[in-house]
């Protein structure tokens, strides 16, 4: 059901690896728009939880890179264990930019959606990562839909990486 910004409690999750150069400028960036920051420092080598740390951030941290999807998953596991109504994911490279954050927050917010997706224009819309993070949002969204739990989305998405056409229930912001 709809309800208003204000009312959400959401909680960002941004996996990140060796992203020192850009992650403090995501955090400063998403911060004011959501209740906590989570950054899911993958193994990185480069000062990115310090970074994340001092821009305001929860820092959970993996002793060697574990990839994307297990960090995915330890941010979700610590959103599931607070107060919150909403996840925002976000990249930590500056991929997704933060300014959008409150047309999301918005959106889902409004339209009661399970799963808000916003487009992101890729530089090769063909790429790997691209069709994983769709078939990620599909399998989220399934499980939603079915009113299944994360971690069966997880073992979905594992089993089943391939892109496929986007669920009804995902709904996409309009962004570019």
């Amino acid at each position: 059901a709809p309800m208003s910004a204000a009312a959400a409690r959401i909680a960002a999750v941004i996996p990140a690896f060796n992203e020192a150069r850009a992650v403090a400028a995501v955090v400063s960036g998403v911060r004011p728009h959501v209740d906590v920051v989570y950054v899911v420092d993958d193994g990185s080598t480069d000062g990115t939880g310090a970074r994340a740390t001092e821009a305001g951030a929860v820092v959970l941290r993996h002793a060697t890179n574990r990839g994307k999807g297990c960090a995915v998953r330890t941010g979700i596991e610590a959103v599931l264990a607070g107060p919150f109504s909403h996840v925002l994911l976000m990249d930590g490279d500056l991929q997704h930019r933060p300014e959008d954050v409150p047309r999301m927050v918005a959106e889902a917010a409004a339209s009661g959606a399970d799963v808000v997706v916003a487009h992101v224009v890729a530089p090769k819309a063909d790429s790997a990562a691209k069709a994983r993070a769709y078939a990620l949002a599909d399998s989220v969204a399934v499980a939603l839909r079915e009113g299944a739990d994360f971690a069966t989305a997880a073992r979905r998405f594992s089993q089943d990486p391939g892109p496929r056409e986007h669920d009804v229930i995902a709904r996409r912001a309009g962004l570019d």
